[in-house]
C-alpha cells in the first residue's frame, strides 16, 4: 500500500514533517510487515508505485521539501522518484523540475529497465526545457538508477496537464487534458479537452488529437 500521512504515531515511525510518503507493505492476512515515510519537513505526496522483478520498489511522487530524504529541490514541487529494497529500506532518491511546480501522475517501466515518468511542469529552467507557456504535459525517460535520459513538454499557451502513459508499439501513449489551440496542440474543441498523442521511443511526437 502506499499513500502519504501526517501522524506521528500509531503505525507510523521516523515521521518527517507535512505530509510525508508513506510505504507500508502488508502481509497475506493484513498485518504491517513494514512501513517506510520518506520525505522532508514540507509536503511530499506519493503518486504511484511499481514492483521489480527483485521485490525491490520504485515509488513516484512530488515533493516540496529540502531536507530529510530529498538531495535536491528547485523550487516549489519537483517530481520525485525513489527506490526501496523488498525489505523497506530506502535506497536513493531523485528529484526533477525547475524554479515552479511540476507534479507527478504515472509510472511506466520501460524494456529497458528504466521508466517514463507522466508529470504536469509549469517551470521552464531547470531539468524543463522548451515550455510552451502555462502548465505543459511533462514525459521523462529516466534509467534504472533514476537517471534522466531526455524530457519532453507538450502543450501551448494555456493549461495542459499530463494524466497517464501506456506502452504502443513503436513507443508510448501519451493522455492528458488541454486547453490550447497553439504549441503542441491542434484541433481543441474549447475549454479544455480530451488530450491524447503518440509519441516514439525517443519521445518525438507522431500524432496527437483532441476529444
Amino acid at each position: 500500500n502506499f499513500a502519504y500521512v501526517r501522524s506521528n504515531d500509531g503505525d507510523v515511525v521516523n515521521y518527517r514533517g507535512d505530509d510525508d510518503c508513506w510505504l507500508v507493505k502488508l502481509n497475506a492476512t493484513g498485518g504491517i510487515v513494514w512501513s517506510l515515510t520518506i520525505g522532508g519537513s514540507a509536503q511530499d505526496q506519493g503518486m504511484d508505485t511499481h514492483v521489480l522483478p527483485n521485490g525491490d520498489i520504485v515509488i513516484l511522487g512530488h515533493t516540496r521539501s529540502t531536507d530529510g530524504d530529498i538531495q535536491e529541490n528547485q523550487g516549489s514541487y519537483d517530481i520525485l522518484l525513489a527506490k526501496v529494497s523488498s525489505a523497506g529500506v530506502l535506497l536513493w532518491t531523485r528529484t526533477y523540475g525547475g524554479s515552479l511546480q511540476e507534479t507527478a501522475s504515472d509510472l511506466l517501466p520501460t524494456d529497458d529497465g528504466g521508466f517514463l515518468v507522466m508529470g504536469t511542469a509549469n517551470s521552464n529552467d531547470g531539468d524543463v526545457t522548451d515550455a510552451h507557456g502555462g502548465p505543459d504535459m511533462w514525459v521523462l525517460k529516466v534509467d534504472a538508477t533514476g537517471g534522466l535520459l531526455w524530457q519532453r513538454t507538450f502543450g501551448g499557451s494555456l493549461f495542459e496537464m499530463g494524466i497517464s502513459v501506456a506502452p504502443t508499439e513503436g513507443g508510448y501513449l501519451l493522455c492528458g487534458t488541454a486547453s490550447s489551440s497553439d504549441g503542441n496542440i491542434e484541433g481543441n474543441h474549447g475549454d479544455r479537452d480530451l488530450w491524447l498523442a503518440k509519441v516514439n521511443e525517443q519521445g518525438t511526437l507522431i500524432w496527437q488529437r483532441c476529444l
